[in-house]
């Protein structure tokens, strides 16, 4: 069983930028159950490469959307972005020292889902969204 379902509560109600967060979504999953597995150790270094991708194309697609549509926290949410992936540096670091428990990488990723993507990023959505009159 994943340890996160999508659900309605998940949406920001822009599709591609679901359907990006889904893939970071599966991302949990997937070392949620490699760690059910006990194959956490094999499975950390295949995340970190896709989280990598997953950032920078997920990253640099919300950050246009949120420049075609003058999102006033932009410089904030810019921030955020950057702050997070210095984070993900630091723990792929560590992850390739083997000196940072797959749980660790776990929590980090599932906090930054449930606080980023279920406050921060619906902010920006929803100000696209009443740019667009939906």
């Amino acid at each position: 069983m994943p340890l996160f379902q999508w659900n309605p509560s998940l949406s920001v109600g822009l599709s591609d930028i679901d359907e990006q967060h889904k893939k970071l979504l599966n991302l949990i999953n997937d070392l949620h159950e490699a760690m059910k597995q006990g194959k956490a150790k094999q499975a950390l270094m295949g995340v970190a490469t896709a989280l990598r991708d997953y950032v920078n194309t997920h990253f640099s697609h919300e950050e246009k959307l949120m420049r075609r549509y003058d999102y006033p926290d932009l410089p904030a949410h810019l921030k955020l972005h950057e702050t997070f992936v210095a984070k993900l540096v630091k723990l792929e670091e560590d992850m390739a020292k083997d000196i940072l428990p797959a749980v660790t990488v776990a929590r980090y990723l599932t906090d930054w889902y449930l606080d980023h993507i279920g406050k921060v990023d619906m902010k920006y959505a929803e100000h696209i969204r009443a740019k667009n009159g939906k």
